[in-house]
C-alpha cells in the first residue's frame, strides 16, 4: 500500500534496483561467472570450477548468504542484488570464497 501510496518512490526503488543488478552482473561477469539473464531482483550465477555447495558454504563462513541451487542446476547460486555497499561486501567475499 506504500508503494502504490509513492510511485516515485516505486520509481526509484526499481530504477535502483535495475542499475544495481546490471552493475553485479558485470561485476560477476569479469569474475569468470556465467550470470543467467534477469528482470528480478536476484541473479543466478555460476562460477566454473567451483562448486555450487562449497562456494554457498564459503560465503555463509564470511557472513554472506546465497541461495545454493544445485538441485536445480548444478553448481548455481543465487544472490539478490543488493545496494552498491552490500554488493560490494558479497564480491569481496566471493573473490575469498572461491
Amino acid at each position: 500500500i506504500a508503494l502504490m501510496e509513492n510511485p516515485a518512490f516505486s520509481k526509484r526503488s526499481i530504477e535502483t534496483v535495475r542499475a544495481q543488478r546490471e552493475a553485479l552482473a558485470a561485476s560477476l561477469r569479469a569474475l569468470g561467472a556465467v550470470v543467467a539473464p534477469s528482470r528480478s531482483n536476484f541473479l543466478f550465477f555460476t562460477l566454473p570450477g567451483t562448486g555450487g555447495p562449497a562456494l554457498a558454504a564459503g560465503l555463509a563462513r564470511r557472513g554472506v548468504l546465497v541461495r545454493e541451487l544445485s538441485s536445480a542446476a548444478e553448481g548455481y547460486l543465487r544472490v539478490t542484488v543488493g545496494s552498491a555497499e552490500e554488493n560490494a561486501i558479497f564480491l569481496d567475499a566471493l573473490k575469498e570464497a572461491r
